[in-house]
Formats: C-alpha cells, structure tokens, sequence
C-alpha cells in the first residue's frame, strides 16, 4: 500500500510526508467517509488539527479525496476513485417537511466508480 500511496501523491504532483501518508493511508483503508475528528483519532497523536486540516484541503484541491456536506452541516470526506472529477458529482436535495416546515438536506452523491 506504501508504494500505492505514494505513486498517488506524485500523480498529484504533491510531495511524500508523514502527514499525507498516513491520512491517504485511512481513506484507502476504509469504505466510506471520514469526518475531521476521525481522522484525527485514527492518525493518533502524531498530527495537530492544523495539519489534518491542511492536508484535507490539499487533498480535496486535487481531487483525491470529495467533501460531503451533512444534514447537521458538517463536512465528511471520501476518497474519489480513478478517474474522478468534480463533474462528476451530483448533488442531491431531500426535503422532509414536518410540522408545517420544510427542511432540505443536501449530500453529495459520489458517482465516480472505478
């Protein structure tokens, strides 16, 4: 997985550090998305929040990994497969009305399939 890594953040033209690599690493590993706070938790101590942060936004403006807007307006994040781009995302609107309210709820759909 080591050499998967990092052929991807060079494909990126992003340089190899501890911080990407261990952070691609728990995107690889797992099958779906990531909040902040766990990617902080699963990285352990090694990393403070500004670094999680960084590269999370570096990530995203390469399109390696997408964010996901929450019902509760928090972001998760997804790794985007090969060959993915921002057009080929959608975004869907759900609307629950309750009580006489409408309330929409939006989440990105990632449609990027190997």
């Amino acid at each position: 997985m080591n050499q998967q890594i990092q052929q991807l953040l060079k494909r990126n033209q992003l340089s190899v550090t501890d911080s990407r690599s261990k952070i691609l690493e728990l995107f690889l590993q797992q099958n779906g998305a990531l909040a902040h706070a766990d990617i902080e938790k699963k990285s352990g101590a090694s990393f403070d929040r500004v670094t999680v942060y960084r590269t999370l936004q570096t990530f995203v403006e390469k399109g390696i990994i997408h964010t996901i807007p929450t019902a509760d307006n928090s972001i998760l994040y997804a790794l985007c497969k090969d060959a993915c781009t921002e057009g080929h995302h959608t975004t869907i609107m759900y609307i629950l009305s309750a009580a006489n309210a409408v309330i929409p709820f939006a989440w990105k759909i990632l449609l990027c399939l190997r």
